[in-house]
């Protein structure tokens, strides 16, 4: 991410990933402006502390999401 190599992408399926917790991600959605405004579609599924406040706080900084 620091290098760049993920600038292009429209889409990021983290669904069942066990290592990758939610603060994790939304570090990634935040920290990350030139990845998270580029985004069409993010899916993040299969993990049991994932709640609608998660994506309430994450979805500001989603500005593409279809």
């Amino acid at each position: 991410m620091e290098r760049g190599t993920l600038n292009g992408c429209r889409a990021l399926d983290l669904s069942n990933t066990v290592n990758l917790n939610v603060e994790t991600v939304h570090r990634l959605i935040t920290l990350f402006p030139n990845i998270s405004y580029r985004l069409e579609a993010l899916s993040y599924t299969g993990h049991v502390a994932i709640s609608e406040q998660f994506w309430i706080d994450a979805i500001r900084y989603l500005r593409r999401i279809k």
